[in-house]
């Protein structure tokens, strides 16, 4: 994921992510579920 650049969620760059345990991606305190709602920039 690394690779794809940085995500972007509800206009928010975030500089670092991760994932939980369920493999959902965690930005700050959301945890995304759908990564349609997010774009790599």
């Amino acid at each position: 994921m690394k690779s794809l650049g940085r995500p972007r969620y509800c206009e928010v760059t975030y500089e670092n992510f991760d994932l939980n345990e369920r493999g959902e991606l965690v930005l700050g305190h959301n945890v995304i579920d759908d990564g349609e709602d997010v774009s790599w920039v």
